[in-house]
């Protein structure tokens, strides 16, 4: 039998039968693996998905929950500091088309010395824009990187966390995700802080999976109310890290950029 010795950490917050769908596939994938964990973090107000876990739970799947809702970060913290094995992944609920080949894969294709972030895709099977660079000059002004045509590992930035893959040596090092950003960019905060400290931030499209959070052809991703937001977080992400002229100044471009939005949304 094939070790993984993986802990899954996964986030919910209602969506029972996303959840269903998603629980199902994973514990599908992972037959004929040992030592594995999946753990879960409910911040839903109803208790259908608590319920439903509880019913289908085994020694290797966990759960925990908190009502108030205290957001992603919190949740995955609460799961991180749980966590049984050396190597930690941070999986969104509505990731799917995980198959039993796919963990082989990723264990051959993961360093952990490395942060590993894949290729995710739309429902309707186009690239998702799932990673990127800091919030920066270059990134609003520079030349426009095609993520998509890269076809190869390579070193980038960051990646959101709907599929992270670390290990707790560099979680202990780096420290656990920043809960000051409500929703957005705690994953830009935590990749720019491992960076900082020396850890490559990778990502390998060979490894492919569907995300349908993103939802078809990116237009959940950039409709003006979830742009919106995403400006408001990359704000704390700026106060927190750039100094002097360079943070006045990405503030004022993060002020136009909100300005913007807010216009475009009354035409």
């Amino acid at each position: 039998m094939n070790t993984l010795k993986l802990s899954i950490c996964v986030v919910t917050y209602e969506s029972l039968d996303m959840v269903k769908k998603f629980h199902t596939e994973l514990i599908r994938s992972l037959d004929g693996y040992s030592e594995w964990e999946i753990l879960y973090f409910d911040n839903s107000k109803s208790d259908e998905v608590i319920d439903y876990i509880t019913s289908v739970k085994t020694d290797n799947v966990l759960i925990d929950f908190d009502k108030r809702n205290m957001g992603f970060s919190y949740g995955n913290n609460r799961l991180i500091i749980n966590c049984k094995y050396d190597n930690v992944l941070l999986l969104n609920p509505d990731v799917f088309d995980i198959t039993n080949n796919f963990w082989g894969e990723l264990k051959l294709n993961y360093n952990k010395q490395d942060v590993l972030f894949i290729k995710l895709l739309n429902e309707d099977g186009t690239f998702q824009d799932c990673i990127g660079k800091y919030a920066s000059f270059s990134r609003a002004f520079g030349a426009k990187v095609n993520y998509e045509a890269i076809n190869q590992a390579t070193p980038i930035e960051m990646g959101i966390m709907a599929f992270m893959l670390t290990s707790k040596k560099v979680l202990a090092h780096v420290g656990l995700l920043d809960c000051d950003y409500p929703l957005y960019a705690e994953d830009m905060d935590w990749c720019y802080r491992a960076k900082r400290l020396g850890y490559s931030i990778i990502y390998n499209p060979s490894l492919v999976l569907t995300h349908t959070g993103g939802g078809s052809s990116r237009t959940r991703w950039r409709n003006n109310k979830t742009q919106l937001k995403k400006y408001y977080a990359e704000e704390i992400f700026i106060k927190k890290h750039y100094k002097g002229l360079h943070k006045m100044a990405m503030l004022a471009l993060n002020f136009v950029k909100r300005i913007n939005n807010k216009m475009r949304s009354f035409k």
